[in-house]
């Protein structure tokens, strides 16, 4: 298996998840979190400008975040192993579900029918589990465990279906692939003073949350390295990185909408699949035929 290098501070750290289909975004926008205030907030990657969407009807305690489908998933740990999983809609800040998740952890990324999860595998939080979690917070199956001494946070699948991740403990270390083949994690860069908490792909572009200096980084995937920067405007620190959701009615994520993304929502059909339902009743059926229809055709 392929496995391309990749970013910290902490220490950023690829694998590979080529099982799955990521659907990256279009536009330069990031969502992120003010746990301060409990606010969904959208972030501009050119400017840095963050623009409240709207108050949570949650207290949001230490969070990950992943756009999965057109839904942004936030993971919100507790230390006492209380944690949720919260789908929310990224246009109103609707709180659409709300799930317990057995054990606490720090990353989250969108992979295809399921999201990638990473959570402390023991009290200490000194190592890692890589399980698949479905929007419901019931867990599928084992992706990687991670020997002592591993402290992830922060996840993003790239295009490619690399997955990305932050490693705090600052070191590299050997595990298994979902396939379960020995694979490594090579360190590959160092972010300043360890205070990446998050990471997200937009555009083809990683960007990490430097929380603590109310910054985005832009990280060059292959080495690691903080190649710019765009200070919060205005400045603040938020937790949780989430890109903007991909071109609605494309299931495929080819950039068009045609007969293969009608063939995608069939193959869910019956089913309560947020990607495929197109108009939020909670399951996939007739009515989501005539919304893929009437987009038919190149995204906008």
């Amino acid at each position: 298996m392929h496995h391309r290098p990749t970013l910290t501070s902490s220490v950023l750290m690829t694998f590979g998840c080529a099982l799955f289909a990521s659907q990256m975004a279009a536009a330069d926008t990031l969502y992120s979190v003010n746990t301060g205030t409990d606010q969904l907030v959208s972030i501009d990657t050119n400017s840095g400008a963050v623009t409240v969407v709207a108050d949570l009807s949650v207290d949001v305690h230490d969070c990950d975040m992943a756009m999965h489908g057109n839904t942004v998933f936030i993971f919100n740990s507790k230390f006492n192993a209380r944690s949720r999983l919260y789908a929310v809609d990224h246009r109103t800040g609707e709180v659409l579900s709300n799930e317990r998740v057995h054990g606490r952890g720090d990353g989250l990324a969108s992979a295809g029918q399921y999201m990638a999860i990473s959570l402390d595998f023991d009290a200490n939080g000194s190592s890692e589990i890589m399980r698949l979690i479905d929007q419901d917070g019931r867990y599928h199956a084992i992706l990687d465990f991670t020997p002592y001494g591993a402290d992830f946070d922060g996840m993003a699948c790239d295009p490619d279906g690399n997955l990305y991740t932050v490693d705090v403990a600052g070191s590299g270390f050997t595990s298994h692939s979902p396939t379960l083949e020995p694979m490594s994690y090579p360190r590959i860069g160092n972010s300043s003073g360890g205070t990446v908490n998050d990471v997200a792909f937009s555009n083809g572009v990683l960007w990490g949350m430097d929380n603590l200096n109310g910054k985005l980084l832009r990280i060059d995937p292959a080495s690691g390295r903080v190649v710019g920067s765009v200070s919060l405007n205005p400045p603040m620190q938020l937790l949780g990185l989430a890109e903007a959701p991909s071109c609605n009615g494309d299931l495929t994520g080819d950039g068009v909408i045609d007969a293969a993304d009608l063939s995608e929502l069939l193959s869910l059909w019956g089913e309560n699949d947020m990607g495929a339902d197109m108009n939020g009743d909670g399951i996939v059926n007739a009515p989501d035929i005539a919304v893929v229809i009437s987009l038919w055709g190149p995204c906008p």
